[in-house]
Parts: C-alpha cells; structure tokens; sequence
C-alpha cells in the first residue's frame, strides 16, 4: 500500500471517530442545532447477535418443509 493511501486511510478512521464522539443534531425553530443527547456508536460486525431474542437461537436455523 503507498504512503499516500495509509495517510488517506488514517484521516478517514480519524474523521469516523470525531463524528461518532459528538452529539446528535437536531431541527428547532427551523434551524439544526446540537443536542445533548450522545450518538450512539455502532457494534462491530464481530459482535453482533443474530439470534432470535425469543427463541435464543439463530434465525436460519429455519427446520419447516423445503416448498
């Protein structure tokens, strides 16, 4: 990989973090304006859960018929 797309990489992760650090935006009166409620990052693809919340496994675990 060149330096120049490391460099380019880097800003990008940096600029990722700094969004996800700041505030929600929100509308009032017409004009956005920031609020004191925290975003809220989301989970890594390694850490999501598919399972079904109901039955506590996984959702193609699907056993029924092949039609």
């Amino acid at each position: 990989m060149s330096e120049s797309w490391k460099e380019f990489s880097n800003m990008v992760n940096q600029a990722y973090d700094r969004f996800w650090e700041k505030n929600r935006l929100a509308y009032k009166h017409g004009r956005i304006i920031r609020t004191g409620i925290p975003r809220v990052r989301p989970k890594p693809a390694h850490e999501l859960d598919f399972r079904n919340k109901k039955k506590g496994t996984k959702d193609d675990d699907y056993s029924g018929t092949n039609s």
